[in-house]
């Protein structure tokens, strides 16, 4: 790949390749997460506000105590 134009090139070749391998992973995932509900989604799903959604999501389902019932 090297040009004998103009300026001395910065990136090596392989220094190309691994930033196009990463372009492509990018897509890729980029693409698989328009397939998930965003968080927005979800509270408007189980009418809730977002934030006791993000909330839920941060502490892993530990926002608040459990029902009655399993105390």
């Amino acid at each position: 790949m090297g040009s004998t134009i103009g300026r001395p090139r910065v990136l090596t070749d392989e220094q190309i390749q691994i930033i196009l391998t990463c372009h492509s992973q990018y897509l890729a995932w980029k693409a698989l997460r328009k397939t998930f509900k965003t968080q927005r989604e979800l509270a408007r799903e189980f009418g809730v506000s977002q934030g006791t959604v993000h909330r839920a999501v941060q502490l892993q389902g530990q926002y608040k105590r459990g029902p009655r019932q399993a105390r």
